[in-house]
Formats: C-alpha cells, sequence, structure tokens
C-alpha cells in the first residue's frame, strides 16, 4: 500500500468515527496547563511588561 492509499484508508476510518460507526482505537486528553501557576512559579508574574524588563535585564539592555 503506497503512502496516498494509506492516507485514504485512514481518512475514511476517521469519517466512520465520527458518524460513530467505528469506536476509535485509542484516546488521548490532555490536561489544560494551569499558566497563572506556571508563571508563580518561575517568577515571570507580572504580565508582559515585566517580563520584557527581566529580558532586557538579562540580555544586558
Amino acid at each position: 500500500m503506497n503512502f496516498f492509499e494509506e492516507l485514504k484508508t485512514s481518512l475514511e476510518g476517521a469519517v466512520e468515527i465520527k458518524k460513530g460507526n467505528k469506536a476509535p482505537s485509542a484516546v488521548t486528553r490532555y490536561d489544560i496547563a494551569d499558566v497563572r501557576a506556571t508563571a508563580r512559579v518561575s517568577g515571570l508574574k507580572g504580565g508582559r511588561n515585566n517580563l520584557l524588563s527581566k529580558h532586557k535585564q538579562a540580555v544586558g539592555v
């Protein structure tokens, strides 16, 4: 089977899953990152201006 035949078969399977005619073989779920908590822990709390000033200090501007 060449690349395009594999792609077509895969897309046909996706359509069947979307229609509910077929169950997916695997389901991957991702948790949403807590951006505020990450900023607090990393010391970047304070918004864009604070981040820019820290960057300027780091590069010596």
